[in-house]
Parts: structure tokens; sequence; C-alpha cells
């Protein structure tokens, strides 16, 4: 039995890029609500390029503005928490946006409201939080649409297999406590 279709999702910057690339970010926003962390909105999703090679710029506060996606915010206690909850070799390979995301899930933010990724350290992280089931792979929340990805190979970290491969290696890592802060490890 599957799992209903999310009413929101909360993206990461690599899927705003993608779905920009690929023509596909205004069916995201139709078929979903649509949540972003700030610090992607102002500062990290800037630009992408179009398939003839054109810079094109993301304008996410105008979005916001427009009522088109919504701007999540984490404050300073979530994401304090989300440091000592990982070790720093962990954080490390987070990007901020993905933090914030991780802290608003980890605080109980956004009920209902699935990341989305195609980042392999934030597909681990969301697992190693024993969050698996707040994160969603691109290709699954499109398919939610009827929609779908170009079938190209640089698009695999967005498909369901990888999806679920980095889950599970998230899930391994909880269990044996690889890349989690223990009480009173500085790291």
């Amino acid at each position: 039995m599957s799992s209903p279709r999310p009413r929101c999702l909360l993206t990461d910057t690599d899927v705003i890029i993608v779905l920009h690339e690929c023509g596909l970010w205004e069916a995201l926003c139709a078929g979903y609500r649509v949540a972003v962390p700030a610090s992607i909105v102002r500062g990290e999703a800037q630009f992408y390029y179009t398939a003839d090679g054109r810079r094109r710029e993301l304008h996410l506060i105008d979005a916001v503005a427009a009522g088109t996606i919504d701007e999540v915010a984490a404050d300073a206690g979530d994401l304090v928490r989300l440091r000592d909850a990982f070790a720093v070799s962990v954080l490390e390979r987070l990007h901020i946006g993905e933090s914030e995301a991780l802290a608003l899930l980890l605080a109980g933010a956004a009920p209902g409201c699935p990341f989305v990724t195609g980042d392999q350290a934030a597909i681990e992280a969301l697992a190693m939080l024993g969050l698996a089931e707040r994160g969603l792979s691109l290709e699954r929340a499109l398919a939610g649409i009827g929609r779908r990805l170009p079938a190209l190979p640089v698009r695999h970290q967005f498909g369901e297999t990888y999806w679920s491969a980095h889950t599970r290696r998230g899930q391994e890592r909880r269990i044996t406590g690889d890349g989690l802060r223990r009480t009173g490890d500085g790291g």
C-alpha cells in the first residue's frame, strides 16, 4: 500500500535548480505547496543554466512575495539541536540550506511536508536522525503530479533507487552511531 501524496514539499537547492533547468518548477508549485528554507531563498539558490548554456537568475524572494512558495526559517535553537546531533564530519558535508531543512524537520516543523533533495549527505543525515519517513525522492514527488524528469544519466541522484540506497545507508549509520555525536563527544 502506498502512502498518500503529500500536500506540500520542503525543497533543497538542487531540486529547485534541476526543476528550473527542465522547465518543471511551475508544475511542482502548481501540484504542491512548496516550502523553501530561508537560507536558500535569500542566498543559496541564485541562478541556473538553460539547455543552451544561458545563465538565468532565480528570484525566489519574488515568488515568496507573490505567494507562489513559502519561506520557512529555523531558529537558532533548532540549528543548535541539529549541530548537537551530528559529528563534525557529517555537518561539514551539509550545505546551509540542507542544514536548515534538517533542523526544521528535527524540530517537528512543517508537519506533513517531506524534504526533497538529491544530495547524498542530506538523505543520509535525514535517516540518521530517525526521520527517513520525512523525506521523498524528486522522482516520487513528480510522479505524484503525473510528471517525471527527462531520462538523463545525470539525473540519477533524484531517482527513487538513489534515495532508497542512501536512506538505507543513513539508517545503518544511525544503528552503528557512525557520524552521530555522543554525549560528551566534542565532535
